[in-house]
């Protein structure tokens, strides 16, 4: 058993310039985190400048990750997926709508950062992930899963598969 986890600090806002991205990013690396998600979804424009910042604030050693919640075409993911190559980041979680099983096969082709996603897919969805290689990393979720049973069952077909699941 663990009597510790790692941890990572969610952004408290997706709205933040890119200056408090970066100092929130800081903080969390000072306060003991293990990383830090940020969850921007305004497009390449607006999203690379503050996914930057974040970088330049921890260095390259602290993991960062981006969610956009599934808010990206596959245009955009492409092309903010190659800067989170550049920049080093842990993990890009669902960039697309999860009913587009065959972008998300292009994105982990495309990509060398882990791409990470069903978490709104239901337990009987996800063997179509895991069977395509349409994701890098397996995500849960103890409500859409069917609870604490189906995400045990998901953690199962995952291990099967060779796939972690976060």
């Amino acid at each position: 058993y663990r009597d510790r986890m790692p941890a990572y600090l969610s952004s408290r806002s997706e709205a933040f310039s890119a200056g408090e991205i970066a100092a929130e990013a800081a903080q969390a690396r000072a306060a003991g985190y293990h990383g830090y998600k940020v969850q921007l979804r305004d497009g390449p424009a607006r999203d690379l400048p503050r996914l930057r910042a974040a970088r330049e604030a921890v260095g390259p050693d602290f993991k960062l990750m981006q969610d956009p919640n599934s808010s990206y075409s596959l245009t955009d993911a492409l092309t903010v997926g190659r800067e989170l190559d550049a920049l080093g980041y842990h993990w890009f979680e669902e960039p697309l709508p999860e009913q587009q099983i065959e972008h998300y096969r292009h994105l982990v082709a495309a990509l060398r950062t882990p791409i990470l996603a069903g978490e709104t897919v239901r337990l009987t969805e996800l063997p179509l992930f895991l069977t395509g290689r349409a994701m890098t990393i397996a995500r849960g979720d103890v409500l859409i899963k069917g609870g604490i049973t189906g995400l045990r069952k998901a953690m199962a077909a995952c291990e099967l598969f060779g796939f972690d699941l976060e």
